[in-house]
């Protein structure tokens, strides 16, 4: 559903480097099939993200997008607060420079250090998508462009028990319920369409048939 900010939990694996401050992190990954609790199979295709999406990205912890961001993709790396997202072949990567004497950086770092924090989430909107099987219990959606990309999060809690960097949150929301809903309903008014432009189609040959009667 195009305009509706959406959220996605990924398992992934942190590393903070102790010489340098920095941390990295995977936030994205393409072309890997996830589950959106139950309801739908969702797909970020490759090429969904574009540089422009990413020229201002916000890093936050556990989505707390009142409070200030710990780093901003619009200060480059080598200041304290810099951020890159590197848009690669099959996920996105990031590489941030949190500044540890603000004590919810720190506090972010010494959780990642310990191996508390292991997950990624991201909030975005989908400018485009397609979907498939909408007539079975279990479709399944591409998302083929995303816009805007509102930020990235570390976050307590991976999707799931896994340790997959695919992992999703198993509970769907409300908004993942729209979106199937509005896909099947375009759907259904794509084939009422259809249908009457076929029974128009013909009454014409019909009526050719009958010499225009």
């Amino acid at each position: 559903m195009k305009n509706e900010l959406i959220r996605r939990n990924y398992a992934a694996e942190f590393r903070s480097d102790n010489q340098s401050g920095l941390i990295e992190g995977i936030p994205i990954v393409f072309d890997t099939p996830t589950d959106i609790g139950g309801m739908f199979e969702e797909t970020i295709c490759k090429g969904a993200i574009s540089k422009d999406v990413i020229k201002d990205v916000r890093f936050f912890w556990n989505h707390n997008i009142d409070e200030k961001a710990i780093a901003r993709t619009i200060i480059p790396i080598e200041k304290l607060g810099g951020m890159t997202l590197e848009i690669e072949d099959k996920q996105v990567k990031m590489l941030m420079n949190p500044n540890r004497e603000r004590s919810d950086a720190n506090d972010l770092c010494l959780a990642i250090e310990d191996g508390v924090i292991n997950a990624m989430s991201f909030m975005f909107g989908v400018e485009e998508e397609r979907w498939e099987d909408l007539d079975t219990e279990y479709p399944k959606r591409f998302i083929i462009k995303i816009s805007p990309l509102i930020e990235v999060s570390a976050v307590n809690f991976p999707a799931y028990a896994s340790t997959s960097i695919n992992a999703r949150r198993d509970l769907p929301t409300e908004i993942d319920k729209c979106v199937l809903e509005k896909a099947r309903q375009n759907r259904a008014s794509v084939k009422e369409s259809n249908t009457k432009n076929s029974l128009e189609l013909e009454k014409l040959k019909i009526k050719y048939l009958l010499g225009g009667k």
